[in-house]
């Protein structure tokens, strides 16, 4: 008998880390969008503001449209479980939106919550405290977050963005995240032909010096 609720040889994230950032770097979480509307949309774009405390390249999107309800969410699966402990109670997520973030975390039960977003459509970080308002139990293993992005109202054409998804121990917001070398690899994406079985080279991968 064990009090540790993974199945052996699985693995999470116990200590603190980035589950989304949208970029190059191998980190590349699925996101799907749940509701009332199926003409909501969720995609990678470049960064709309690039100026302020978030400063990577790419970014994920949400545009809700004129029939979405506020409640209507793109939901971010990580590529493995966050363990909820002092390393990893508070996360944190990069925000822009006009009105506001709601979050909803699943494992398997929903934990609402309703941040307030002190910067209207620039970068700031949210954090919430999920030993604390979210009430989620110490070792609960966390596999998706959603996210909304407003609060109560239903906003015509809404585009909101979130990035930097991550879990730490600090519950201090962060001021200021920098492009990585990564962001400026540049990936041509090819279905190779194949000659007697070997691949054939097409489109190499460049690295952008700038």
């Amino acid at each position: 008998m064990t009090n540790d609720p993974n199945p052996r040889g699985a693995t999470d994230y116990e200590a603190a880390c980035t589950v989304a950032n949208f970029e190059t770097n191998g980190i590349v979480p699925s996101y799907t969008m749940s509701g009332t509307s199926g003409g909501s949309i969720a995609s990678t774009v470049d960064n709309p503001v690039t100026n302020g405390a978030n400063e990577t390249a790419k970014s994920l999107q949400i545009t809700q449209q004129n029939e979405t309800t506020w409640w209507s969410r793109a939901t971010i699966t990580f590529d493995k479980p966050v363990k909820i402990n002092n390393n990893t109670r508070y996360l944190h997520v990069m925000v822009k939106s006009p009105n506001g973030l709601s979050l909803v975390t699943e494992e398997p039960v929903e934990h609402w919550n309703s941040l307030t977003i002190p910067l209207r459509n620039e970068w700031c970080d949210a954090v919430l405290d999920l030993m604390g308002t979210a009430n989620i139990p110490t070792n609960t293993l966390l596999l998706s977050a959603g996210f909304c992005g407003n609060t109560t109202t239903n906003i015509p054409d809404c585009v909101w963005s979130v990035d930097e998804i991550a879990f730490s121990g600090d519950p201090t917001p962060r001021s200021r995240i920098k492009p990585t070398a990564f962001d400026s690899i540049i990936c041509n994406s090819v279905i190779p032909s194949t000659v007697d079985g070997q691949f054939v080279t097409v489109n190499p991968v460049k690295y952008d010096k700038s």
